[in-house]
């Protein structure tokens, strides 16, 4: 079976993923501005997207899987990135996430068929329906630089 590779690289319009260091330790390469300032040069390890996947290991000791790395890049680099994807790809909210209702704010795990929230063009609507809520998921804050979270 011959092998697409327009169809092969459509997904995600990412082209081809082989630049993506996968498997890369950025710690392996040493010059001599390295040497002399190793926690400079770790910092910017860390910040570089291309090393997400290390740095997710070094820091967290969590295994990222090939598209969760170049998901990670992609939002890393794009000046407004949008995430979309179908079911179980890693969308879920925080129990406790607030949602505004014609109530007051409630956690988004104590909203139910019928109440009434408010969309995102500011007017109430109806909740039609709900997911059932995953159990023992992981939920991290990331705190951008301008203080949001």
């Amino acid at each position: 079976m011959s092998k697409n590779t327009d169809y092969d690289n459509a997904w995600l319009g990412l082209g081809d993923l082989s630049s993506l260091a996968f498997d890369t330790n950025p710690m392996i390469r040493r010059n001599e501005n390295e040497i002399e300032h190793p926690d400079i040069h770790l910092m910017r390890l860390l910040r570089n997207p291309k090393y997400v996947g290390a740095t997710c290991k070094m820091l967290f000791n969590i295994e990222l899987h090939p598209i969760q790395m170049a998901i990670l890049q992609e939002l890393w680099v794009r000046p407004f990135p949008m995430y979309i994807a179908s079911r179980g790809w890693g969308k879920a909210l925080a129990p406790d996430t607030p949602v505004l209702t014609e109530k007051g704010w409630r956690p988004i795990a104590n909203i139910e068929v019928g109440d009434k929230v408010y969309g995102s063009d500011g007017k109430l609507t109806n909740v039609t329906g709900t997911t059932v809520r995953q159990k023992n998921l992981k939920f991290y804050n990331i705190s951008l630089r301008d203080g949001r979270n």
